[in-house]
């Protein structure tokens, strides 16, 4: 029987349909971490290809929007696409420091967008250390 729910294309983790945390890669082989932990599920909207999650409260759930760069005249939505986003430098940041997500959205899901490397899963340990 094949596994049931969704799995995360950032970090690879799977979760039930209930929320139910099924599956960590990137953790040791002992952690308890998806034990402890439950994700909400979450309604959510099929539109052009994409799959949309509201996650805010329910009783302030908003129509879905539909975006003139959704449906531009003679244009698709094309999922993998390269486009320019602005942002600040922290959200650049933040996802180059990350791992572990590089097994999964650039290789697992979309195939070897770099080199075949980028598809080994890291072992990851943390050290503490003092403060300055």
């Amino acid at each position: 029987m094949g596994a049931k729910g969704i799995r995360c294309c950032y970090h690879g983790w799977l979760f039930d349909v209930d929320g139910t945390i099924l599956e960590t890669p990137g953790e040791p082989a002992d952690s308890t971490l998806k034990d402890r932990l439950f994700h909400g599920a979450y309604p959510t909207h099929e539109a052009f290809g994409l799959v949309f999650a509201y996650l805010g409260p329910p009783e302030e759930q908003p129509p879905f929007p539909v975006y003139d760069s959704l449906v531009r005249k003679g244009w698709s939505v094309t999922p993998g696409q390269k486009w320019s986003y602005p942002c600040n430098w922290l959200q650049i940041m933040e996802n180059t420091m990350d791992p572990a997500h590089t097994a999964f959205l650039h290789t697992i899901v979309s195939g070897a967008v770099f080199t075949d490397e980028f598809g080994v899963l890291p072992e990851l340990d943390y050290v503490e250390t003092r403060s300055a």
